[in-house]
């Protein structure tokens, strides 16, 4: 029998919808390595997200800690974009590159319709932050938007599998 009733640690819920989330946190992999701090995540340098625990190992995406980066698949690529910089400068015993990122966010509203969200983030003070943003004088329709998304889908999936 259907009952339309959630159960949650904080007890039963009468829902018409639910859109279950589970508990966000870094893979058990990150606790056992030791890479995962006593909250759960693991603490990052930020210049080249290298592990502040186990030297040599590096944490990008949603694990690691960068303070004000969404934790989307964009702001995932451009850390690992600044992660591989840092490692071949450390290999070819070079200064670390200016750690500089980005994340970008499309909703599609409709199949030719979409919105975005942009950040451009910094490294301050040892913490990531958020960039001032340019005022974008021409936003682009939500037809551009839409065709935005489908490239930014069409490289991304390019360049993490070669297709």
């Amino acid at each position: 029998m259907m009952t339309s009733t959630l159960y949650t640690e904080h007890g039963a819920q009468r829902i018409a919808v639910a859109n279950i989330i589970p508990p966000q946190a870094p893979d058990q992999i990150a606790v056992e390595s030791g890479l995962a701090s006593g909250h759960g995540w693991c603490a990052v340098r930020r210049e080249s997200f290298e592990s502040e625990s186990v030297e040599h190992v590096h944490v990008i995406g949603d694990a690691c800690i960068a303070d004000a980066m969404p934790k989307s698949a964009s702001a995932a690529v451009s850390q690992a974009h600044q992660c591989a910089r840092a490692i071949v400068a450390s290999l070819e015993e070079k200064d670390l590159p200016a750690a500089e990122f980005e994340s970008v966010c499309y909703s599609l509203l409709a199949p030719r319709n979409a919105l975005s969200i942009h950040g451009r983030f910094r490294l301050l003070d040892g913490q990531i932050r958020e960039a001032a943003s340019d005022a974008r004088a021409d936003h682009p329709s939500g037809a551009d938007e839409a065709k935005l998304a489908a490239a930014w889908y069409a490289q991304i999936v390019a360049d993490s599998f070669g297709a």
